[in-house]
């Protein structure tokens, strides 16, 4: 049981990261062009 929670957190925390991964690229992209 506590080993599946755990999986799904792991699930989570790449998700999120791979979330912020792609906004960065995105931001990174179009950094020249403040858009604010």
């Amino acid at each position: 049981m506590n080993l599946k929670l755990r999986q799904v957190c792991i699930g989570l925390s790449d998700w999120r990261s791979r979330v912020i991964w792609r906004c960065r690229r995105f931001a990174a992209s179009v950094g020249s062009v403040p858009q604010f």
